[in-house]
């Protein structure tokens, strides 16, 4: 049983394509619901990779029902893949199938601490980091004030630079489960 990547994409280009693309991802769920496969083998089925269909470890995740464009023509939609994200892929789509269409992705398995979010302007995924706490679950920042902010005010610790990644950690804390991931552009 894989660990599941929870993948959050916003796809973006011509409108018509948009739209395109859009009407495919809406037909690979009717199909997963319909045929009880996974969903993103289905996705690269409506887009005809019989090459990557011979691989079904590589593509299988569900994908989640998602009709509706985003107020400035982009798509956004989830799915789940095994183990890792499926960006390459996704990217082997939109440049081979459409002529303007790009995507933009934010990633998290925590199994294997993959933390990525690809969108370096920031447009459509502002979080740089994910707190996951055993109290509070996963909180998300987008600068490293907040971070230090919130884990001072939530549990009176200290939030440290650790210069040998560029990013934080936490002083020790006994009683607490708490664990810093910074997203990798």
């Amino acid at each position: 049983m894989p660990n599941w990547c929870s993948n959050a994409v916003v796809v973006f280009g011509r409108k018509d394509e948009v739209e395109l693309f859009k009407e495919r991802y809406a037909q690979a769920y009717v199909n997963s619901c319909k045929n009880n496969t996974w969903g993103t083998y289905e996705l690269f089925a409506v887009h005809q990779y019989e090459d990557i269909l011979n691989d079904p470890d590589w593509i299988r995740g569900p994908i989640y029902d998602s009709t509706s464009l985003e107020p400035d023509g982009s798509f956004r939609f989830f799915f789940e893949s095994a183990w890792s994200p499926m960006i390459d892929g996704l990217e082997r789509i939109l440049a081979e199938r459409y002529e303007t269409l790009r995507c933009v992705v934010i990633a998290e398995e925590c199994g294997e601490d993959i933390y990525i979010n690809t969108d370096t302007e920031h447009k459509y995924f502002k979080d740089k980091y994910c707190l996951y706490s055993e109290e509070t679950g996963s909180e998300y920042f987008e600068t490293d004030e907040e971070l230090v902010k919130f884990v001072k005010e939530e549990f009176n610790l200290s939030v440290l630079p650790n210069k040998i990644r560029d990013d934080f950690y936490i002083e020790y804390a006994p009683d607490e489960e708490l664990s810093i991931h910074r997203f990798l552009y």
